[in-house]
């Protein structure tokens, strides 16, 4: 389900990636998420590991992709 919403909402960064690392940023996210780690260290890290060639997540980008995730942990 999580592949599936990333890659609608955000086909730039879908773009070339698999499901595997598409999944992996939830994985990270959650891992993240249960470790008890700062909303805003999150949403920095999911900035930083998306970064797909030239493109990155904006923040705002970011953040909806950590208000995704949060829901599917």
């Amino acid at each position: 389900m999580f592949v599936v919403s990333y890659r609608n909402a955000f086909p730039k960064l879908a773009e070339g990636r698999d499901d595997a690392a598409v999944s992996g940023v939830l994985t990270q996210t959650c891992g993240d998420i249960k470790a008890g780690k700062p909303e805003s260290d999150v949403v920095a890290a999911i900035v930083k590991n998306s970064k797909n060639g030239a493109t990155a997540a904006t923040t705002e980008e970011a953040q909806a992709i950590f208000q995704m995730a949060k829901l599917m942990c």
